[in-house]
């Protein structure tokens, strides 16, 4: 069916509009079929997707001159449909509705009734019922950067992946255009696949010129009031949730399939009481409500790292963990730091179920991941971080994240510039598995490896009142001799080892024992699979 003209003027006037376009759309369909060139001259930036959900999504691209923008739209085997703005503008938005959840579209752009944009790029793929489906998405943060080179690279690596959906988590430029490093480098990209962004601390970009770039869904403004917990906001504010203005606030939630997406501004309020923490404790609410399969948060500035800005703490630090933690939410990704890290599941600011990795039943924590390598100059690893042991990867290496996402599972790889296959890779399934931890013996300080450290935490057990980070294993792991008894021999047995060519502790040192009487919340540490029967 075709939509009507809603131009300016009299009646007459739409009435023959409508008709020059609609022999404008049979005569462009008859030359697409033919093999026609599009012209795209008079386009100065895109067409990109926004918004693209379940049943609608937005087409945005500018003119240098004013004009009448129209899409028109069509899945196979049906007839076509246009969408006509009813006023002339440089700057061109249309939403399309009223499509098919899950189905292949493909779409033509035209200015004045002209043809300037169409070809194989310009299709896309409706996301999946909310708590449906499975979908491919990639992530990137800080790429914008056209000076060194590297971005280029990173590219290649999204647009061989092929997604559906594409989310950044900020600093898209720091040099160079917002045109150059992200519209014109991320073009074949941004015409068939939605993206979905964060604003980063280098993006320079006001609220108010934000929404001239990106065109987000709009806050649910079913939302109810949501009570923040205790340690964010104290005793809550009575009131019911507030919507933020629309073009003011830049966070914002989606759902795409089987995930619920919330993206936060990290660069905006984050005070415990702020309308975004509210907004978000409401959203993850709403989201665990309608029972949706898995929760995705995006932001820009990290949570938890162990590189460069680990001398430095920024308030997500202290606010997005126990909302996390409330709610379920399954990953977390942010860049800002320039490098990838992964964390071991986190609740409560330590590790919980780490033997389960890399691939997750069921895990009682968040997954926390740092992807900012996606073009600018890279930062490296802070050996004495205070959150290095929540960690379990680190590598200063320009990258892009590929994350699947199906009803049961989340599928999570890293891939490098110029490297084969993925270099980190990890899932988590709805499935828990039956596996108990255990602990290589001599093993104190519960970092996976036996090292110098070992002995010294030892020591500082028995001699200084220090806590074991896990008391319910120390008495078992630290027994190195097996004397059943913990004392100064087996400290001169660890070191013995180490340094003077004695005994292992166990034999085969890979050895993986269990320990009576795990206490396994009270353990945040580093264990090892306990192999079955």
């Amino acid at each position: 069916m075709w939509s009507k003209v809603s131009g300016r003027g009299g009646g007459g006037r739409r009435l023959v509009e409508s008709a020059r376009l609609v022999v404008v759309s049979v005569v462009s369909c008859l030359l697409g079929a033919a093999g026609g060139v599009a012209q795209e001259g008079a386009i100065t930036r895109g067409p990109y997707l926004q918004s693209l959900l379940e049943d609608s999504v937005k087409v945005v691209w500018l003119t240098e001159e004013e004009s009448i923008g129209s899409v028109r739209v069509r899945a196979e085997g049906q007839p076509p449909r246009v969408v006509v703005e009813s006023d002339a503008d440089t700057r061109h938005e249309l939403r399309i509705a009223g499509l098919a959840p899950g189905s292949e579209y493909a779409y033509e752009v035209l200015v004045d009734g002209e043809v300037v944009a169409a070809g194989e790029e310009l299709r896309f793929r409706t996301a999946p019922r909310a708590g449906t489906g499975s979908f491919r998405a990639v992530v990137i943060g800080d790429s914008g950067s056209a000076s060194f080179g590297f971005q280029p690279a990173v590219t290649e690596i999204l647009d061989r992946l092929e997604p559906d959906l594409f989310l950044h988590v900020g600093d898209y430029v720091y040099d160079g255009s917002i045109d150059e490093v992200f519209f014109d480098e991320y073009r074949g990209l941004l015409r068939r696949c939605g993206v979905f962004a964060a604003r980063g601390n280098h993006d320079g970009i006001r609220p108010q010129d934000w929404y001239e770039l990106f065109s987000p869904p709009s806050v649910d403004v079913r939302l109810r009031h949501c009570e923040l917990p205790e340690q964010l906001c104290g005793e809550n504010p009575p009131g019911d949730f507030v919507i933020p203005d629309p073009g003011v606030a830049t966070y914002y939630s989606f759902d795409w399939g089987p995930v619920h997406f919330s993206v936060v501004d990290s660069n905006a309020d984050l005070d415990g009481c702020s309308p975004q923490m509210r907004w978000l404790c409401a959203d993850l609410a709403a989201a665990n409500e309608r029972e949706m399969p898995w929760k995705v948060i995006l932001l820009h500035h990290p949570v938890y790292t162990m590189g460069l800005y680990a001398i430095s703490r920024h308030a997500a630090n202290r606010l997005l963990p126990p909302l996390a933690d409330r709610y379920g939410v399954d990953l977390v990704f942010n860049g800002h730091d320039h490098n990838y890290q992964r964390s071991h599941p986190v609740r409560g600011g330590g590790v919980v179920d780490p033997w389960r990795g890399p691939d997750f039943g069921r895990p009682g924590g968040t997954v926390y991941v740092v992807t900012g390598g996606g073009g600018a100059i890279l930062y490296t690893e802070l050996p004495e971080a205070e959150f290095r042991p929540l960690f379990a990867t680190f590598r200063s290496v320009h990258h892009a994240v590929e994350l699947e996402a199906s009803v049961d599972r989340l599928v999570l790889r890293a891939h490098a510039a110029d490297e084969d296959g993925p270099f980190d890779e990890m899932s988590i399934s709805k499935v828990a598995q039956e596996t108990v931890p255990g602990f290589r013996r001599g093993d104190t300080n519960f970092d996976g490896d036996i090292d110098i450290a070992d002995g010294v935490a030892l020591l500082n057990v028995l001699f200084l009142g220090q806590e074991s980070a896990c008391r319910s294993a120390f008495d078992v792991v630290a027994d190195v001799n097996r004397s059943d008894r913990v004392d100064i021999a087996d400290a001169s047995f660890v070191f013995g080892y180490l340094f003077l060519g004695g005994p292992s502790p166990g034999e085969p040192l890979e050895r993986c024992e269990a320990s009576p009487n795990i206490d396994a919340s009270e353990c945040h540490l580093v264990g090892c699979e306990l192999p079955q029967g």
